[in-house]
């Protein structure tokens, strides 16, 4: 196992002795200033635990000796945090073991899907899609797998989805439309956006947003019949009034709408 450097401590040792210098010489909000010119400066200054490397060649080398990979699993096996230097330099070639920590260390499940996220690989699609569907995924897995896909760059998990989203219970339906609305022209998105909005009397506001969203203008009438008929609180009036806009439609302003008090 490869011997992990704790990055972000050797800055903060490095930034605390020129704190030390400065002290009582700079203005604090000067010496804030300063910061970021202190790290590049950091970056490059060679570096006892590094062998004399500076921490920019180091990260450098591990990359196109393709072993950084095998550096970000040596923090996991080590049971230490994942330096932040090295998760900010992980690229494609460190997929495979991003997805291989999260299948198989637990613990370490949640960096590695931000790194992921980070990366934004259709490699990770896959992986992504499974940590939705697994009911025993921690929520916060579970958004940022949600926000990786649903981001409007991995249409390829929208037939997989599809495929699934029937057989699934209600939370992970939910969580695979927080994923589809992003993709429009496909009818049975609509259909599930339609069945959620009727469905989810405490989240409606958010699918009148996705049905403003996703475009589909058959969604006007179904949304002013819901206005004329239900009573709502002022924030789920406004969703509704700004999809139905968004949509190109104009509520009635004859009509008197059943709002009450109320809001997020």
């Amino acid at each position: 196992m490869m011997k992990t450097v704790d990055f972000d401590k050797l800055f903060d040792d490095y930034l605390n002795a020129y704190l030390s210098e400065t002290l009582g010489k700079v203005k604090p909000e000067e010496i804030e200033k300063k910061i970021p010119a202190k790290y590049i400066e950091w970056m490059t200054e060679p570096c006892d635990e590094l062998g004399g490397a500076t921490p920019r060649d180091f990260i450098e080398e591990l990359k196109t000796s393709g072993k950084l990979g095998e550096y970000v699993m040596s923090y996991v096996q080590a049971d230490e945090d994942i330096s932040d230097m090295i998760a900010e330099a992980c690229g494609e070639d460190e997929v495979e073991v991003l997805i291989d920590i999260i299948r198989n260390y637990p613990d370490y499940a949640c960096p590695a899907c931000a790194i992921l996220k980070d990366i934004n690989s259709k490699k990770s699609n896959n992986i992504m899609l499974d940590i939705i569907l697994n009911p025993e995924s921690p929520d916060v897995l579970v958004d940022m797998a949600i926000e990786t896909l649903g981001d409007g760059n991995h249409e390829e998990v929208v037939g997989d989805i599809l495929s699934v989203i029937d057989d699934m219970d209600e939370k992970t339906q939910k969580n695979l439309v927080d994923v589809l609305y992003v993709y429009h022209d496909n009818p049975r998105i609509y259909e599930w956006l339609v069945r959620l909005f009727r469905r989810e009397d405490e989240n409606r506001a958010l699918y009148c947003a996705y049905l403003g969203s996703y475009g589909n203008p058959d969604a006007i009438d179904l949304l002013l019949e819901y206005a004329e008929e239900s009573v709502m609180d002022y924030y789920e009036f406004m969703e509704l009034r700004n999809a139905v806009e968004r949509l190109g439609g104009e509520m009635d302003k004859n009509v008197k709408y059943q709002v009450v008090k109320g809001g997020i």
